[in-house]
């Protein structure tokens, strides 16, 4: 497996398939201020059973380290009615995810694929795993929990606790020389909109803390697990990487201005992409961005439309989405109507303040959180094509119909979300006011309209 960080007093590492070593040099870290080895929380006879090794170097309980600095344990586990399955890393009760997991946290010097993470085919009655984990950025105290689960679902639990304090670590003994300073990384976006399968550069500025920058590498989040790149897929500076993740050249280890060059993967999706750099001293620092290779849309025109009561005067109840203007009912440009009024209710209250599509048109509600639809789905937030294309994918349909037996909406209130198809032709409306007459019939919605 692919080691990612620097080992035991070694001045070089040749990146090969080793596995790490009991004697690896960390900052901060060590055994718990406890005095005893970290047991599981306990369960029935048949569950597995979890334990942190105490010994130099690795926290059993509890320490003290420096924001974002790297700290070790040793999770050792046996099975107990049934077959291990793998453990999963926590914070606090909250799952690290995918992502976070992947850039913080390495075992036995491989990157964690995800925030659980299975056991290989020859530790299925007992592991034995060095991790290593890049702690909280704040000052602050934080439980790291790790617990391993048979594939009955039985589970055993162990935590340490890490404090993080930036005046300097070392609570829990094995520190590093010096006090360790994180390097400052600058990358000028967050996310990029791409072609599947094209090349694209992002500038990186990282300037090296103490100790010296090490390594590099790049991952990525494909279904929830934190893979390298392929190294052909990358450069840096014009020149391809030789492996990944790789021992920087020697005028790049105080730090660099270069473009960093991949290859956007091949499939249409958004995809986490994760830039990692090592230190001498094995501390792992990471700044993550996404690459979205779906196709993007074009730009939406947006105009405000006012549509009346379908029972006032001559010639409205009709709105052209096209065009935001007032027409009859029944023209043929019309594609949402209003349902007028029903004549059995007293005139101050008889409208129905209810809409259909017409002429064809296919009128749903896009309701944020119902259907897939983003939670936090605005009109106002919307400027491409394919967003409202993605609302009409999560749309709902209306249930009640209208006396021509149309498909209608429920009473429409200000700042209801609906959805409109005409052919494969999509329009976006949100309504703006609702104004009732209670005297004539001259009331109307006024919409604003995206297509």
């Amino acid at each position: 497996m692919k080691n990612f960080f620097r080992l035991g007093f070694f001045a070089i590492l040749t990146m090969a398939m080793i596995t790490s070593c009991e004697d690896d040099i960390l900052t901060g870290g060590g055994t718990g201020t406890g005095g005893g080895t970290g047991g599981g929380t306990g369960g029935t006879d048949d569950a597995p059973t979890a334990l942190l090794v105490e010994k130099d170097g690795y926290v059993s309980t509890s320490a003290i380290v420096a924001p974002g600095e790297t700290f070790r344990v040793n999770l050792t586990a046996a099975q107990g009615a049934a077959a291990l399955q793998g453990v999963l890393f926590d914070i606090d009760n909250v799952s690290f995810g995918a992502a976070e997991a992947g850039a913080r946290i390495t075992i036995d010097g491989q990157a964690a694929p995800s925030d659980f993470v299975g056991v290989l085919d020859t530790e299925t009655s007992s592991l034995d795993w060095d991790i290593t984990i890049i702690a909280q950025n704040d000052e602050s105290t934080q439980d790291y929990m790790f617990t391993v689960r048979d594939v009955d679902g039985l589970e055993d639990q162990v935590q340490v606790t890490i404090t993080t304090d930036a005046s300097g670590g070392g609570g829990g003994g094995g520190g590093g020389g010096g006090d360790v300073v994180a390097p400052t990384i600058m990358i000028p976006m967050s996310s990029v909109a791409v072609g599947a399968g094209t090349l694209f550069s992002i500038p990186i500025d990282i300037t090296a803390g103490n100790p010296l920058l090490f390594q590099m590498g790049v991952l990525e989040v494909i279904n929830g697990d934190s893979l390298f790149v392929d190294p052909a897929r990358l450069d840096l500076g014009g020149v391809p990487f030789p492996d990944n993740p790789f021992e920087l050249a020697a005028e790049d280890v105080d730090g660099f201005q270069k473009n960093l060059t991949i290859r956007a993967h091949t499939d249409e999706s958004a995809r986490d992409y994760v830039i990692l750099f090592s230190d001498e001293l094995g501390n792992v620092y990471s700044s993550d961005f996404t690459i979205d290779t779906r196709p993007q849309g074009n730009a939406v025109t947006e105009l405000m439309g006012r549509l009346l009561n379908r029972a006032g005067p001559a010639g409205t109840g009709g709105l052209d989405l096209d065009s935001g203007a007032s027409t009859g009912s029944g023209d043929a440009s019309a594609e949402i109507v209003d349902n007028g009024i029903d004549i059995s209710i007293p005139n101050a209250e008889n409208w129905l303040q209810t809409i259909s599509g017409t002429n064809g048109v296919d009128l749903r509600y896009a309701i944020p959180g119902q259907n897939g639809l983003p939670g936090d789905y605005s009109f106002d937030n919307v400027n491409l094509d394919t967003e409202i294309a993605a609302a009409w994918t999560s749309s709902v349909e209306f249930v009640a119909v209208n006396s021509n037996n149309m498909l209608m909406s429920s009473a429409v209130n200000t700042g209801d979300l609906f959805v409109a198809n005409k052919g494969g032709q999509l329009y976006l409306l949100v309504v703006r006011e609702v104004n009732s007459t209670a005297s004539d019939n001259d009331d109307n919605y006024v919409f604003d309209i995206k297509f």
